[in-house]
């Protein structure tokens, strides 16, 4: 059974480990990981995962970043790093 959740600091290891499997092209070290998801200047990333016995299969990241909106500084949150390991893939976890 697969469980939906918001994603936890005791996750970020597993969730490195997954980041570097599916794109091994393009990969992340512990500290860019940090950079990009917990310690932007706007804000720590909304993180969400899918969970299939016991282990984390599916990533999908709300960044956040500052924009002007009207001429307002808010935060928004851009949707990106979306990705499901290879074995768990087209069944709707995304």
């Amino acid at each position: 059974m697969t469980e939906f959740r918001r994603a936890e600091r005791r996750d970020d290891r597993e969730l490195l480990e997954l980041i570097n499997m599916v794109q091994p092209h393009v990969p992340w070290s512990e500290e860019h990981y940090r950079w990009q998801f917990r310690g932007s200047p706007a804000g720590p990333a909304r993180l969400y995962v899918a969970e299939e016995d016991g282990r984390l299969v599916s990533l999908y990241a709300a960044v956040a970043h500052r924009v002007r909106v009207d001429g307002v500084l808010r935060t928004g949150l851009m949707i990106q790093d979306v990705m499901t390991h290879p074995d768990h893939r087209g069944k709707g976890h995304l």
